[in-house]
Protein backbone atom coordinates (compact mmCIF):
# COMPACT_ATOMS: atom_id res chain seq x y z
CA UNK A 1 0.00 0.00 0.00
CA UNK A 2 1.19 3.54 -0.76
CA UNK A 3 2.40 5.76 2.03
CA UNK A 4 -0.80 7.41 3.27
CA UNK A 5 -1.30 11.08 2.62
CA UNK A 6 -3.21 12.91 5.37
CA UNK A 7 -6.29 14.65 4.04
CA UNK A 8 -9.84 15.38 5.09
CA UNK A 9 -12.49 12.84 4.19
CA UNK A 10 -15.75 13.91 2.66
CA UNK A 11 -17.47 10.61 3.54
CA UNK A 12 -20.98 11.08 4.93
CA UNK A 13 -22.85 8.67 7.25
CA UNK A 14 -24.05 5.69 5.25
CA UNK A 15 -25.65 2.25 5.69
CA UNK A 16 -23.39 -0.68 6.52
CA UNK A 17 -23.15 -4.22 5.18
CA UNK A 18 -23.17 -7.23 7.58
CA UNK A 19 -19.49 -6.63 8.30
CA UNK A 20 -19.89 -3.02 9.39
CA UNK A 21 -18.61 -1.50 6.13
CA UNK A 22 -20.30 1.39 4.26
CA UNK A 23 -22.26 -0.21 1.44
CA UNK A 24 -22.42 2.63 -1.12
CA UNK A 25 -18.86 3.96 -0.99
CA UNK A 26 -17.25 0.57 -0.58
CA UNK A 27 -19.73 -2.05 -1.86
CA UNK A 28 -17.19 -4.86 -1.86
CA UNK A 29 -15.74 -4.39 1.62
CA UNK A 30 -15.01 -7.66 3.38
CA UNK A 31 -14.41 -6.76 7.05
CA UNK A 32 -13.26 -4.14 9.53
CA UNK A 33 -9.75 -4.54 10.97
CA UNK A 34 -8.81 -2.31 13.94
CA UNK A 35 -5.46 -1.38 15.45
CA UNK A 36 -5.32 0.75 18.61
CA UNK A 37 -2.67 3.46 18.66
CA UNK A 38 -0.45 3.79 21.76
CA UNK A 39 -2.52 6.70 23.05
CA UNK A 40 -5.56 4.40 23.25
CA UNK A 41 -9.03 4.66 21.84
CA UNK A 42 -12.18 2.70 21.23
CA UNK A 43 -11.89 -0.85 19.89
CA UNK A 44 -15.37 -1.29 18.45
CA UNK A 45 -16.26 -1.04 14.75
CA UNK A 46 -16.70 2.60 13.71
CA UNK A 47 -19.40 4.65 12.05
CA UNK A 48 -17.62 6.73 9.42
CA UNK A 49 -18.55 10.41 9.62
CA UNK A 50 -17.10 13.56 8.08
CA UNK A 51 -16.58 15.22 11.47
CA UNK A 52 -14.67 12.43 13.15
CA UNK A 53 -12.83 10.62 10.37
CA UNK A 54 -9.69 11.42 8.40
CA UNK A 55 -8.75 9.56 5.23
CA UNK A 56 -5.14 8.42 5.53
CA UNK A 57 -4.82 6.66 2.22
CA UNK A 58 -6.19 4.04 -0.15
CA UNK A 59 -5.21 1.39 -2.65
CA UNK A 60 -6.94 -1.06 -4.93
CA UNK A 61 -7.66 -3.33 -1.97
CA UNK A 62 -7.73 -1.06 1.09
CA UNK A 63 -9.09 2.18 2.50
CA UNK A 64 -7.28 3.46 5.61
CA UNK A 65 -9.03 5.91 7.94
CA UNK A 66 -8.15 7.54 11.24
CA UNK A 67 -11.03 7.76 13.71
CA UNK A 68 -10.47 9.32 17.18
CA UNK A 69 -6.85 8.16 17.21
CA UNK A 70 -7.72 4.68 15.91
CA UNK A 71 -6.58 3.25 12.58
CA UNK A 72 -9.41 1.53 10.67
CA UNK A 73 -8.52 -0.63 7.67
CA UNK A 74 -11.32 -1.48 5.23
CA UNK A 75 -10.25 -4.42 3.08
CA UNK A 76 -12.00 -4.79 -0.25
CA UNK A 77 -13.34 -8.24 -1.08
CA UNK A 78 -11.91 -10.17 -3.98
CA UNK A 79 -13.21 -13.13 -5.98
CA UNK A 80 -13.89 -16.24 -3.89
CA UNK A 81 -14.46 -14.46 -0.57
CA UNK A 82 -17.21 -16.08 1.58
CA UNK A 83 -19.60 -14.72 4.16
CA UNK A 84 -22.29 -16.16 6.50
CA UNK A 85 -25.74 -14.56 6.21
CA UNK A 86 -28.87 -14.60 8.41
CA UNK A 87 -27.31 -16.29 11.39
CA UNK A 88 -27.94 -15.90 15.10
CA UNK A 89 -24.39 -16.93 15.96
CA UNK A 90 -20.97 -16.62 14.41
CA UNK A 91 -20.58 -20.34 13.67
CA UNK A 92 -23.60 -21.09 11.52
CA UNK A 93 -25.45 -19.65 8.56
CA UNK A 94 -26.16 -19.47 4.84
CA UNK A 95 -23.16 -19.14 2.55
CA UNK A 96 -22.66 -16.40 -0.04
CA UNK A 97 -19.64 -16.10 -2.34
CA UNK A 98 -18.18 -12.96 -3.97
CA UNK A 99 -17.47 -13.40 -7.68
CA UNK A 100 -17.17 -10.95 -10.57
CA UNK A 101 -17.77 -8.02 -8.25
CA UNK A 102 -21.08 -9.32 -6.84
CA UNK A 103 -22.28 -11.47 -3.95
CA UNK A 104 -24.29 -14.55 -4.91
CA UNK A 105 -25.80 -17.65 -3.32
CA UNK A 106 -24.27 -21.15 -3.20
CA UNK A 107 -26.53 -23.96 -4.46
CA UNK A 108 -26.79 -27.00 -2.15
CA UNK A 109 -26.81 -29.50 -5.02
CA UNK A 110 -23.82 -31.79 -4.36
CA UNK A 111 -23.06 -30.08 -1.02
CA UNK A 112 -21.24 -32.37 1.43
CA UNK A 113 -19.05 -32.33 4.54
CA UNK A 114 -15.68 -32.07 2.76
CA UNK A 115 -16.75 -28.91 0.94
CA UNK A 116 -18.32 -27.46 4.11
CA UNK A 117 -15.05 -28.12 5.93
CA UNK A 118 -13.10 -26.09 3.33
CA UNK A 119 -15.66 -23.26 3.61
CA UNK A 120 -15.40 -23.12 7.41
CA UNK A 121 -11.60 -23.10 7.31
CA UNK A 122 -11.72 -20.30 4.74
CA UNK A 123 -13.95 -18.35 7.13
CA UNK A 124 -11.37 -18.74 9.91
CA UNK A 125 -12.75 -21.76 11.79
CA UNK A 126 -11.01 -25.08 12.41
CA UNK A 127 -13.49 -27.04 10.29
CA UNK A 128 -17.14 -27.95 9.84
CA UNK A 129 -19.51 -30.09 11.86
CA UNK A 130 -22.39 -30.09 9.42
CA UNK A 131 -23.04 -29.27 5.74
CA UNK A 132 -26.48 -27.64 5.79
CA UNK A 133 -28.94 -27.85 2.90
CA UNK A 134 -32.24 -26.00 2.40
CA UNK A 135 -30.93 -23.34 4.75
CA UNK A 136 -33.63 -21.28 6.44
CA UNK A 137 -34.36 -18.47 5.93
CA UNK A 138 -33.54 -18.79 2.25
CA UNK A 139 -31.49 -16.27 0.35
CA UNK A 140 -32.62 -13.89 -2.36
CA UNK A 141 -31.19 -13.24 -5.79
CA UNK A 142 -29.22 -15.49 -8.06
CA UNK A 143 -26.95 -18.49 -7.40
CA UNK A 144 -23.29 -18.39 -8.40
CA UNK A 145 -22.11 -22.01 -8.20
CA UNK A 146 -23.41 -25.55 -7.70
CA UNK A 147 -22.17 -29.13 -7.40
CA UNK A 148 -19.05 -28.14 -5.46
CA UNK A 149 -16.64 -31.05 -4.93
CA UNK A 150 -13.75 -30.25 -2.59
CA UNK A 151 -11.01 -32.72 -1.72
CA UNK A 152 -10.28 -31.09 1.64
CA UNK A 153 -6.86 -29.60 0.89
CA UNK A 154 -8.12 -26.43 -0.81
CA UNK A 155 -7.77 -23.06 0.93
CA UNK A 156 -10.77 -21.51 -0.78
CA UNK A 157 -14.15 -22.83 -1.86
CA UNK A 158 -13.57 -21.21 -5.27
CA UNK A 159 -10.56 -23.52 -5.73
CA UNK A 160 -12.76 -26.63 -5.56
CA UNK A 161 -14.29 -28.36 -8.56
CA UNK A 162 -17.78 -27.09 -9.52
CA UNK A 163 -20.00 -26.80 -12.59
CA UNK A 164 -18.78 -23.30 -13.40
CA UNK A 165 -19.56 -19.77 -12.28
CA UNK A 166 -23.18 -19.01 -13.09
CA UNK A 167 -23.75 -22.51 -14.48
CA UNK A 168 -26.85 -23.40 -12.45
CA UNK A 169 -29.25 -26.21 -13.35
CA UNK A 170 -32.81 -25.01 -12.79
CA UNK A 171 -33.83 -28.47 -11.68
CA UNK A 172 -31.81 -27.94 -8.50
CA UNK A 173 -31.63 -24.22 -7.80
CA UNK A 174 -33.68 -21.22 -8.95
CA UNK A 175 -33.94 -17.78 -7.39
CA UNK A 176 -37.28 -18.62 -5.76
CA UNK A 177 -36.06 -21.87 -4.21
CA UNK A 178 -34.64 -22.47 -0.73
CA UNK A 179 -31.78 -24.65 -1.91
CA UNK A 180 -29.08 -22.61 -0.20
CA UNK A 181 -25.92 -24.29 1.06
CA UNK A 182 -24.96 -23.50 4.62
CA UNK A 183 -22.52 -24.59 7.30
CA UNK A 184 -22.31 -25.24 11.02
CA UNK A 185 -18.65 -24.65 11.85
CA UNK A 186 -16.55 -25.94 14.73
CA UNK A 187 -15.93 -23.75 17.74
CA UNK A 188 -14.21 -23.90 21.12
CA UNK A 189 -15.72 -26.13 23.85
CA UNK A 190 -17.74 -28.14 21.34
CA UNK A 191 -19.00 -31.41 22.80
CA UNK A 192 -19.04 -30.28 26.44
CA UNK A 193 -22.03 -31.62 28.40
CA UNK A 194 -24.01 -30.45 31.42
CA UNK A 195 -27.07 -31.37 33.53
CA UNK A 196 -29.72 -28.68 34.01
CA UNK A 197 -32.94 -28.40 35.99
CA UNK A 198 -31.73 -30.55 38.92
CA UNK A 199 -28.45 -30.58 40.81
CA UNK A 200 -24.87 -31.50 39.96
CA UNK A 201 -25.76 -35.22 39.83
CA UNK A 202 -29.05 -35.15 37.92
CA UNK A 203 -30.96 -33.17 35.31
CA UNK A 204 -31.64 -32.68 31.63
CA UNK A 205 -28.73 -33.60 29.37
CA UNK A 206 -27.46 -30.70 27.25
CA UNK A 207 -24.49 -30.51 24.89
CA UNK A 208 -22.56 -27.50 23.58
CA UNK A 209 -21.99 -26.82 19.88
CA UNK A 210 -21.52 -23.71 17.74
CA UNK A 211 -21.52 -21.31 20.68
CA UNK A 212 -24.79 -22.49 22.30
CA UNK A 213 -26.28 -25.25 24.44
CA UNK A 214 -28.88 -27.66 23.05
CA UNK A 215 -30.66 -30.77 24.25
CA UNK A 216 -29.70 -34.35 23.52
CA UNK A 217 -32.62 -36.25 22.02
CA UNK A 218 -33.15 -39.98 21.88
CA UNK A 219 -36.24 -42.16 22.10
CA UNK A 220 -34.25 -45.04 23.61
CA UNK A 221 -31.38 -44.06 25.87
CA UNK A 222 -29.44 -47.03 27.16
CA UNK A 223 -27.13 -47.79 30.08
CA UNK A 224 -23.96 -47.32 28.02
CA UNK A 225 -24.90 -43.78 26.99
CA UNK A 226 -25.57 -42.87 30.62
CA UNK A 227 -22.24 -44.33 31.73
CA UNK A 228 -20.30 -42.32 29.14
CA UNK A 229 -22.20 -39.13 30.01
CA UNK A 230 -21.55 -39.45 33.75
CA UNK A 231 -17.91 -40.38 33.13
CA UNK A 232 -17.43 -37.24 31.03
CA UNK A 233 -18.93 -35.17 33.88
CA UNK A 234 -16.42 -36.68 36.31
CA UNK A 235 -18.71 -39.09 38.19
CA UNK A 236 -18.02 -42.75 38.92
CA UNK A 237 -21.05 -44.10 37.10
CA UNK A 238 -24.70 -43.75 36.10
CA UNK A 239 -27.77 -44.66 38.12
CA UNK A 240 -30.62 -44.21 35.69
CA UNK A 241 -31.70 -42.31 32.60
CA UNK A 242 -35.01 -41.78 30.88
CA UNK A 243 -36.51 -39.77 28.04
CA UNK A 244 -39.52 -37.51 28.10
CA UNK A 245 -41.50 -35.34 25.68
CA UNK A 246 -40.80 -31.61 25.88
CA UNK A 247 -42.13 -28.58 24.08
CA UNK A 248 -40.19 -27.38 21.05
CA UNK A 249 -40.18 -23.89 22.65
CA UNK A 250 -37.14 -24.92 24.70
CA UNK A 251 -33.52 -25.25 23.50
CA UNK A 252 -32.94 -26.69 20.05
CA UNK A 253 -32.17 -30.36 19.60
CA UNK A 254 -28.42 -30.37 19.11
CA UNK A 255 -27.68 -34.10 18.93
CA UNK A 256 -29.63 -37.31 18.31
CA UNK A 257 -29.15 -40.96 17.32
CA UNK A 258 -26.45 -41.52 19.95
CA UNK A 259 -25.10 -45.06 20.39
CA UNK A 260 -22.20 -45.78 22.76
CA UNK A 261 -20.42 -49.05 23.55
CA UNK A 262 -19.56 -47.84 27.06
CA UNK A 263 -15.80 -47.42 26.59
CA UNK A 264 -15.86 -43.84 25.27
CA UNK A 265 -14.58 -40.98 27.43
CA UNK A 266 -16.93 -38.39 25.91
CA UNK A 267 -20.46 -38.46 24.56
CA UNK A 268 -19.42 -36.88 21.24
CA UNK A 269 -17.01 -39.80 20.70
CA UNK A 270 -20.01 -42.11 20.36
CA UNK A 271 -21.82 -42.71 17.11
CA UNK A 272 -24.38 -39.93 16.62
CA UNK A 273 -26.54 -38.16 14.07
CA UNK A 274 -25.99 -34.86 12.28
CA UNK A 275 -24.95 -32.14 14.74
CA UNK A 276 -27.57 -29.42 15.06
CA UNK A 277 -29.99 -31.00 12.58
CA UNK A 278 -31.80 -34.03 14.07
CA UNK A 279 -33.36 -36.50 11.72
CA UNK A 280 -34.60 -39.39 13.90
CA UNK A 281 -38.12 -40.32 14.95
CA UNK A 282 -39.19 -38.48 18.09
CA UNK A 283 -36.60 -35.73 17.68
CA UNK A 284 -37.93 -33.65 14.80
CA UNK A 285 -41.54 -32.97 15.84
CA UNK A 286 -43.13 -30.41 18.12
CA UNK A 287 -42.36 -32.50 21.23
CA UNK A 288 -38.91 -34.10 20.99
CA UNK A 289 -37.62 -36.62 23.53
CA UNK A 290 -35.19 -34.98 25.91
CA UNK A 291 -32.92 -37.08 28.10
CA UNK A 292 -32.74 -36.83 31.88
CA UNK A 293 -29.95 -38.62 33.70
CA UNK A 294 -28.91 -39.42 37.27
CA UNK A 295 -25.24 -39.94 38.04
CA UNK A 296 -23.73 -41.65 41.07
CA UNK A 297 -22.95 -39.49 44.11
CA UNK A 298 -20.55 -40.29 46.98
CA UNK A 299 -23.39 -40.59 49.55
CA UNK A 300 -25.71 -42.78 47.48
CA UNK A 301 -27.67 -45.30 49.55
CA UNK A 302 -27.90 -43.31 52.79
CA UNK A 303 -31.10 -43.96 54.78
CA UNK A 304 -33.25 -41.94 57.14
CA UNK A 305 -36.53 -42.41 59.06
CA UNK A 306 -39.25 -39.76 58.94
CA UNK A 307 -42.72 -39.28 60.47
CA UNK A 308 -42.07 -41.82 63.27
CA UNK A 309 -41.50 -41.62 67.01
CA UNK A 310 -38.25 -39.77 66.52
CA UNK A 311 -35.86 -42.46 67.70
CA UNK A 312 -36.52 -45.98 66.34
CA UNK A 313 -39.42 -46.00 63.87
CA UNK A 314 -40.58 -44.19 60.79
CA UNK A 315 -41.05 -44.03 57.05
CA UNK A 316 -37.93 -45.06 55.10
CA UNK A 317 -36.26 -42.67 52.67
CA UNK A 318 -33.08 -43.30 50.67
CA UNK A 319 -30.68 -40.87 49.01
CA UNK A 320 -29.47 -41.10 45.42
CA UNK A 321 -27.95 -38.47 43.12
CA UNK A 322 -28.02 -35.87 45.90
CA UNK A 323 -31.77 -36.21 46.52
CA UNK A 324 -33.87 -37.94 49.22
CA UNK A 325 -36.85 -39.94 47.93
CA UNK A 326 -39.33 -42.51 49.19
CA UNK A 327 -39.08 -46.32 49.22
CA UNK A 328 -42.07 -48.19 47.77
CA UNK A 329 -43.64 -50.94 49.92
CA UNK A 330 -44.17 -53.22 46.92
CA UNK A 331 -42.31 -56.37 48.03
CA UNK A 332 -41.45 -54.86 51.43
CA UNK A 333 -40.99 -57.40 54.24
CA UNK A 334 -39.30 -58.26 57.52
CA UNK A 335 -35.96 -59.10 55.85
CA UNK A 336 -35.86 -55.61 54.33
CA UNK A 337 -36.64 -54.13 57.73
CA UNK A 338 -33.81 -56.12 59.34
CA UNK A 339 -31.31 -54.69 56.84
CA UNK A 340 -32.61 -51.11 57.24
CA UNK A 341 -32.36 -51.26 61.04
CA UNK A 342 -28.87 -52.78 60.81
CA UNK A 343 -27.67 -50.10 58.35
CA UNK A 344 -29.02 -47.34 60.59
CA UNK A 345 -27.15 -48.76 63.61
CA UNK A 346 -29.96 -50.29 65.69
CA UNK A 347 -29.50 -53.50 67.67
CA UNK A 348 -32.31 -55.28 65.87
CA UNK A 349 -35.75 -54.95 64.36
CA UNK A 350 -39.33 -55.32 65.56
CA UNK A 351 -41.55 -55.34 62.47
CA UNK A 352 -42.02 -53.98 58.97
CA UNK A 353 -44.85 -51.68 57.91
CA UNK A 354 -46.55 -51.08 54.59
CA UNK A 355 -48.54 -47.94 53.73
CA UNK A 356 -46.92 -45.90 56.48
CA UNK A 357 -49.03 -43.03 57.77
CA UNK A 358 -48.53 -40.14 57.23
CA UNK A 359 -47.45 -40.77 53.67
CA UNK A 360 -44.43 -39.16 52.09
CA UNK A 361 -44.45 -36.66 49.24
CA UNK A 362 -42.74 -36.70 45.89
CA UNK A 363 -41.31 -39.59 43.90
CA UNK A 364 -39.96 -43.00 44.88
CA UNK A 365 -36.39 -44.21 44.40
CA UNK A 366 -36.77 -47.95 45.07
CA UNK A 367 -39.39 -50.67 44.74
CA UNK A 368 -39.55 -54.46 44.85
CA UNK A 369 -36.74 -54.79 47.36
CA UNK A 370 -35.78 -58.38 48.05
CA UNK A 371 -33.32 -58.64 50.94
CA UNK A 372 -32.18 -61.92 52.44
CA UNK A 373 -31.88 -60.23 55.82
CA UNK A 374 -28.12 -60.67 56.15
CA UNK A 375 -27.00 -57.70 54.03
CA UNK A 376 -25.25 -54.70 55.59
CA UNK A 377 -26.94 -52.06 53.43
CA UNK A 378 -30.23 -51.81 51.58
CA UNK A 379 -28.36 -51.21 48.32
CA UNK A 380 -26.74 -54.66 48.72
CA UNK A 381 -30.17 -56.22 48.29
CA UNK A 382 -31.99 -57.03 45.09
CA UNK A 383 -34.30 -54.24 43.91
CA UNK A 384 -35.72 -52.66 40.76
CA UNK A 385 -33.63 -50.10 38.90
CA UNK A 386 -33.13 -46.86 40.82
CA UNK A 387 -35.91 -44.43 39.95
CA UNK A 388 -37.56 -46.85 37.50
CA UNK A 389 -40.89 -47.32 39.30
CA UNK A 390 -43.17 -49.40 37.10
CA UNK A 391 -45.67 -50.30 39.82
CA UNK A 392 -48.93 -48.37 39.53
CA UNK A 393 -49.30 -48.48 43.32
CA UNK A 394 -46.22 -46.35 43.87
CA UNK A 395 -46.78 -43.09 42.03
CA UNK A 396 -46.09 -39.75 43.67
CA UNK A 397 -49.65 -39.52 45.05
CA UNK A 398 -49.83 -42.99 46.58
CA UNK A 399 -49.71 -44.03 50.23
CA UNK A 400 -47.41 -46.99 49.63
CA UNK A 401 -44.47 -45.95 51.80
CA UNK A 402 -42.26 -48.60 53.40
CA UNK A 403 -41.78 -48.21 57.16
CA UNK A 404 -39.90 -49.93 59.98
CA UNK A 405 -39.88 -50.38 63.73
CA UNK A 406 -36.32 -50.94 64.97
CA UNK A 407 -35.10 -52.26 68.31
CA UNK A 408 -33.12 -50.15 70.76
CA UNK A 409 -31.88 -46.60 70.31
CA UNK A 410 -29.10 -44.95 68.41
CA UNK A 411 -26.06 -43.65 70.35
CA UNK A 412 -26.81 -40.19 71.73
CA UNK A 413 -30.58 -40.51 71.19
CA UNK A 414 -32.52 -40.15 74.46
CA UNK A 415 -36.28 -40.90 74.39
CA UNK A 416 -38.57 -38.22 75.80
CA UNK A 417 -39.32 -40.16 79.03
CA UNK A 418 -35.63 -40.79 79.81
CA UNK A 419 -34.17 -39.09 82.88
CA UNK A 420 -30.67 -37.64 82.40
CA UNK A 421 -28.41 -36.88 85.35
CA UNK A 422 -24.98 -35.31 85.55
CA UNK A 423 -22.91 -38.22 84.21
CA UNK A 424 -25.34 -41.11 83.75
CA UNK A 425 -28.54 -41.76 81.86
CA UNK A 426 -31.27 -43.78 83.60
CA UNK A 427 -33.93 -45.35 81.44
CA UNK A 428 -37.16 -46.26 83.29
CA UNK A 429 -38.51 -49.80 82.87
CA UNK A 430 -41.99 -50.81 81.83
CA UNK A 431 -44.74 -52.43 83.94
CA UNK A 432 -44.74 -55.99 85.34
CA UNK A 433 -47.12 -58.15 83.34
CA UNK A 434 -48.52 -61.68 83.36
CA UNK A 435 -46.77 -63.79 80.71
CA UNK A 436 -48.22 -67.05 79.42
CA UNK A 437 -50.18 -68.57 76.56
CA UNK A 438 -52.83 -71.26 76.16
CA UNK A 439 -56.49 -71.94 75.56
CA UNK A 440 -57.61 -70.79 79.01
CA UNK A 441 -58.86 -67.29 79.45
CA UNK A 442 -57.85 -67.12 83.11
CA UNK A 443 -54.76 -65.31 84.31
CA UNK A 444 -51.48 -67.16 84.68
CA UNK A 445 -49.06 -67.27 87.58
CA UNK A 446 -45.85 -66.31 85.76
CA UNK A 447 -44.87 -62.68 85.26
CA UNK A 448 -42.21 -60.57 83.58
CA UNK A 449 -41.00 -56.97 83.92
CA UNK A 450 -41.17 -55.23 80.57
CA UNK A 451 -38.43 -53.03 79.10
CA UNK A 452 -38.85 -49.30 78.63
CA UNK A 453 -41.31 -48.53 75.87
CA UNK A 454 -43.25 -51.79 76.34
CA UNK A 455 -46.69 -52.35 77.95
CA UNK A 456 -48.79 -55.32 79.08
CA UNK A 457 -51.05 -56.99 76.56
CA UNK A 458 -53.75 -59.65 76.41
CA UNK A 459 -54.51 -61.22 73.01
CA UNK A 460 -57.35 -63.62 72.28
CA UNK A 461 -57.17 -65.40 68.90
CA UNK A 462 -60.23 -67.24 67.58
CA UNK A 463 -60.08 -70.87 66.45
CA UNK A 464 -62.64 -73.53 65.54
CA UNK A 465 -63.38 -76.17 68.20
CA UNK A 466 -65.08 -79.20 66.58
CA UNK A 467 -67.32 -81.67 68.51
CA UNK A 468 -67.20 -85.00 66.66
CA UNK A 469 -70.14 -86.62 68.45
CA UNK A 470 -72.57 -83.77 67.90
CA UNK A 471 -71.12 -82.89 64.47
CA UNK A 472 -70.90 -79.23 65.39
CA UNK A 473 -68.18 -76.58 65.58
CA UNK A 474 -67.74 -73.75 68.04
CA UNK A 475 -65.57 -70.62 67.94
CA UNK A 476 -63.17 -70.67 70.90
CA UNK A 477 -60.25 -68.42 71.85
CA UNK A 478 -56.60 -69.02 72.59
CA UNK A 479 -55.05 -66.47 74.96
CA UNK A 480 -51.55 -65.03 75.13
CA UNK A 481 -50.24 -62.46 77.61
CA UNK A 482 -46.97 -60.64 78.04
CA UNK A 483 -45.05 -57.50 77.04
CA UNK A 484 -45.60 -55.65 73.78
CA UNK A 485 -43.98 -52.54 72.30
CA UNK A 486 -46.30 -49.63 72.97
CA UNK A 487 -45.66 -48.39 69.43
CA UNK A 488 -47.40 -51.54 68.17
CA UNK A 489 -50.56 -50.86 70.17
CA UNK A 490 -53.27 -48.73 68.63
CA UNK A 491 -54.91 -45.94 70.59
CA UNK A 492 -58.11 -48.06 70.76
CA UNK A 493 -56.21 -51.00 72.25
CA UNK A 494 -54.70 -48.74 74.92
CA UNK A 495 -58.17 -47.42 75.83
CA UNK A 496 -59.88 -50.80 76.06
CA UNK A 497 -60.71 -54.11 74.45
CA UNK A 498 -60.64 -54.06 70.61
CA UNK A 499 -61.49 -56.89 68.18
CA UNK A 500 -60.73 -57.22 64.48
CA UNK A 501 -61.75 -59.82 61.91
CA UNK A 502 -64.54 -62.35 61.97
CA UNK A 503 -64.86 -66.07 62.46
CA UNK A 504 -61.58 -67.89 62.90
CA UNK A 505 -59.76 -64.74 61.74
CA UNK A 506 -61.01 -62.74 64.69
CA UNK A 507 -58.40 -61.33 67.10
CA UNK A 508 -59.18 -59.33 70.25
CA UNK A 509 -56.46 -57.39 72.01
CA UNK A 510 -56.02 -55.01 74.91
CA UNK A 511 -52.92 -53.03 75.93
CA UNK A 512 -52.45 -51.51 79.40
CA UNK A 513 -49.68 -49.75 81.27
CA UNK A 514 -50.02 -50.66 84.98
CA UNK A 515 -48.58 -53.68 86.83
CA UNK A 516 -50.51 -56.96 86.31
CA UNK A 517 -53.19 -55.18 84.33
CA UNK A 518 -53.41 -57.98 81.73
CA UNK A 519 -55.39 -60.46 83.84
CA UNK A 520 -58.84 -61.80 83.16
CA UNK A 521 -60.68 -62.49 79.94
CA UNK A 522 -61.54 -60.21 77.03
CA UNK A 523 -65.00 -59.37 75.77
CA UNK A 524 -65.11 -61.38 72.56
CA UNK A 525 -68.93 -60.87 72.32
CA UNK A 526 -69.10 -62.19 68.76
CA UNK A 527 -68.70 -65.90 69.57
CA UNK A 528 -70.90 -68.03 67.26
CA UNK A 529 -71.87 -71.67 67.01
CA UNK A 530 -72.31 -73.39 63.67
CA UNK A 531 -74.98 -76.18 63.79
CA UNK A 532 -76.59 -75.52 60.44
CA UNK A 533 -74.97 -78.29 58.47
CA UNK A 534 -72.59 -81.20 58.45
CA UNK A 535 -69.08 -81.35 57.27
CA UNK A 536 -68.08 -84.11 54.91
CA UNK A 537 -66.35 -85.97 57.70
CA UNK A 538 -69.36 -85.84 60.03
CA UNK A 539 -71.71 -87.00 57.28
CA UNK A 540 -69.70 -90.15 56.65
CA UNK A 541 -69.57 -90.76 60.44
CA UNK A 542 -73.38 -90.66 60.70
CA UNK A 543 -73.72 -93.04 57.75
CA UNK A 544 -71.36 -95.45 59.46
CA UNK A 545 -73.40 -95.30 62.68
CA UNK A 546 -76.63 -96.11 60.80
CA UNK A 547 -75.03 -99.12 59.13
CA UNK A 548 -73.79 -100.42 62.48
CA UNK A 549 -77.28 -100.11 63.98
CA UNK A 550 -78.73 -102.09 61.06
CA UNK A 551 -76.12 -104.82 61.56
CA UNK A 552 -76.92 -105.07 65.30
CA UNK A 553 -80.66 -105.16 64.54
CA UNK A 554 -80.24 -108.03 62.07
CA UNK A 555 -78.36 -110.03 64.69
Amino acid sequence: MRTPTLRKSAIAPEAQDPFGCPTSTAPALKRVCTTVLPQGGATSALHVTQETTTMLGSSAKHVVLQHFGQIVVFQFASDGVLRLINTSNAYEGRLEIFLAGRWGRVCDYGWRLTSADVACKQLGFTGAHTPVVNTSPRGTGFFWIQNIDCQGSETSLADCSHDGVGEINSRFCVETSSNDAGVLCKGPNDGEVRLTGGNQYQGRVEIFYAGSWGIVCKVYWYTYEGQVLCRQLGFSGALQSWSDFVSRTGPRVMLDEIYCDGTESRLDNCSHGVIGYPNSFGCTGAYPHEIRAWCEAPDDGQLRLLDGNGYNSGRVEIKFAGEWRRVCDDGWGINDTAVVCRQLGYSGYVRSVRSWTPKGSGFFWLFKTGCLGTESNLTDCRYGRVGAIYSRSCDSNSYNDAGVYCQGYLPGVIPTSTTTRTTTTTVTSGPTCYSCSGTSGTSCSTSVTCSYGYVCHTTASAYESYNLFYSSSTIAYSYSRGCRSQSLCTSQELQGNTCTGTGTSKVCRQCCTSNFCNSGTLDTSQTSTNNKGFATGSAWFNVLCVLLLIVFAMN
